[in-house]
């Protein structure tokens, strides 16, 4: 029970992470209920604001890796409740993130959709199409053991499950290119979004790096083979196809 209160410390927040996103950086009623922002930076210059926004990105960024390395956890000593705490870590730094960001009011496009979408909270069709990216998103867990994934059991063979079946057949990090879609889809831009989105991708693109080597280190030649015949973000027309 413990493990699952833990584990759930950091999957209510990104959860949260990903609504707070679609929504240009914001959420109905939480901020009131949780008094956001933290900081006040009413004050702040436009270039103020950025900065401080893009040094919040940089710090999940930084602490997110780390958590990953093998010599912190080793340092750590915490065993099996290593990826559980990891997952309550993630979470709730990034509701600090959400709970200090510092909005720009500044909306780079706006694109109105034909139909309006029967959708609460003022979510477009965009939005839908986003969920929808986010749910087949999740979908891809349940090729993989979702309790090793969360830390709830011992991962026997982690990562063996990955390579080559399904969308994995496609691309090698089909979770992270659907969170970059995610995060890009949108027919209301502001430039909060635009900030998570550019911050995100940048880093994923220096942590899929990270990971790979660990895989490599895991695999060896049979993940070099892997890299070779499959790209790593986006699919090759033939490789949509191949049977």
């Amino acid at each position: 029970m413990l493990r699952i209160l833990i584990i759930s410390l950091g999957l209510v927040p990104s959860a949260l992470f990903f609504v707070w996103t679609e929504r240009n950086a914001a959420l109905p009623y939480l901020p009131i209920w949780l008094g956001w922002p933290w900081i006040e930076g009413e004050s702040w210059s436009l270039a103020s604001r950025v900065t401080w926004n893009a040094f919040l990105i940089a710090a999940f960024g930084a602490l997110h890796s780390g958590l990953a390395s093998h010599s912190i956890q080793s340092h750590l000593k915490l065993g099996s409740w290593m990826r559980p705490v990891y997952i309550a870590v993630a979470g709730l730094s990034l509701l600090l993130l959400m709970g200090i960001w510092q909005h720009t009011g500044v909306l780079i496009w706006n694109i109105p959709a034909p139909i309006p979408a029967p959708l609460p909270w003022g979510l477009g069709w965009t939005s839908l199409m986003s969920y929808a990216v986010f749910g087949f998103t999740l979908s891809l867990f349940r090729r993989m053991n979702l309790s090793e994934f969360l830390g709830l059991t011992s991962a026997t063979q982690p990562g063996a499950v990955l390579v080559g079946q399904g969308p994995f057949a496609w691309v090698r990090h089909p979770v992270y290119s659907l969170t970059i879609l995610f995060f890009g889809l949108a027919s209301m831009m502001s430039l909060d979004r635009l900030l998570i989105t550019a911050g995100m991708s940048v880093y994923i693109f220096i942590g899929y790096r990270l990971e790979e080597k660990k895989l490599i280190e895991q695999w060896g030649d049979s993940y070099r083979n892997y890299q070779q015949t499959v790209p790593a973000f986006v699919p090759r027309w033939s490789q949509l196809w191949k049977k």
